[in-house]
């Protein structure tokens, strides 16, 4: 157990093989109960439906445990299939009880500052006030295996903190924000602009991501892009927040496809009382507002509103398809703007 705070815990073992130490496993099955695991009554855990790649015999696994509550002490255990679906012997058994960690606070006034304060940022999180004013941005901003990092700007007016890269045009800064393997971060009260590719990427696992607040303004693709780690340590990412905020272009994105808004293979965001402008692509190309795709599930967009957008919502492709999504309406308006008819629907 290699943390367990607030919603979440993440389970770390070795891989064994499908015949005891030689081969690969056909897949491992991993659940979790409030009373102690045996063998007696495993099927009556809770199953993770998170299914990460096996690794080879020795190897690195691990998988974080979601939507758990905070204060309870939870029990984790593990069984490994073979190739002809016999269920190994149970592993040991562990536990723990899901924290809530209290952040510390600092305030600092340069792009170099905010990236040490999260680089020494301690195990409990940290709250990061960068003060009022325009700063030019030529690196991009790491939030890389630390938990709970909150980065605000110093007033709730989001055009009082800006965040300005290259431009759009210029690739040498393609992101202004990158998370990684980073559960809990929070962005808020501040404009981030002028990147090649997104103002903020959510990475390799980084679940419980938050953005209030915020407008994200001519980046080359889009405001926001979340991807999953598909070599399984990491996993998915999950149960994102992106709300209040207002997400476009001046005119249009640069890149062939334009995404104000990219969920790849993510479940249960939530994206609302937002403001979309111009999202299209390059030459009138193709530009999506909000894209949920590859097997995304369970998307809540609601109270947003789609200006002058290529495509409003969609949901599917990147195969496999989406699962399952809500529009939900009133009031949630869509001016000047289309929807893939066979990808979205309001209801």
């Amino acid at each position: 157990m290699s943390q367990a705070i607030f919603r979440s815990a993440k389970l770390t073992w070795t891989a064994p093989g499908d015949d005891g130490t030689i081969g690969t496993a056909a897949g491992s099955e991993v659940r979790y109960s409030t009373s102690p695991i045996t063998a007696a009554n495993w099927s009556s855990a809770s199953l993770v439906e998170d299914k990460m790649p096996q690794k080879a015999s020795g190897s690195a696994m691990a998988m974080k445990v979601k939507e758990l509550t905070a204060g309870t002490t939870y029990y984790f255990a593990v069984r490994t299939k073979d190739s002809v679906g016999n269920l190994s012997a149970l592993s040991n058994v562990v536990s723990a009880t899901i924290a809530t960690p209290t952040a510390d606070a600092v305030t600092v006034n340069s792009l170099s500052a905010l990236q040490q304060a999260i680089t020494n940022a301690p195990a409990g999180g940290r709250v990061i006030t960068l003060a009022a004013g325009t700063y030019n941005q030529t690196t991009t901003i790491q939030i890389t295996g630390k938990n709970n990092i909150t980065i605000q700007g110093a007033t709730s007016n989001r055009a009082d903190t800006v965040i300005k890269g290259p431009g759009m045009s210029n690739s040498s800064m393609d992101i202004n924000i990158k998370i990684n393997n980073s559960d809990y971060a929070t962005i808020k009260n501040m404009t981030i602009q002028d990147s090649y590719y997104h103002s903020i990427q959510i990475n390799d696992g980084s679940n419980y991501f938050h953005a209030d607040n915020l407008k994200t303004w001519d980046n080359g693709e889009g405001g926001f892009k979340t991807t999953f780690d598909v070599n399984g340590i990491n996993g998915y990412t999950d149960y994102g927040l992106i709300e209040n905020s207002l997400i476009g272009y001046t005119t249009s994105g640069i890149q062939s496809v334009v995404e104000g808004i990219d969920i790849i293979a993510g479940k249960g965001w939530i994206v609302r009382g937002n403001k979309f402008e111009n999202a299209q692509g390059y030459s009138a190309g193709v530009g999506y507002a909000v894209f949920a795709k590859a097997n995304s599930l369970d998307t809540i967009i609601e109270n947003n509103v789609f200006t002058n957008s290529f495509i409003a919502m969609s949901f599917g492709g990147g195969a496999p398809a989406h699962r399952f999504s809500a529009t939900r309406t009133p009031p949630m308006s869509i001016a000047a703007a289309s929807c893939a008819t066979t990808w979205c629907t309001a209801r």
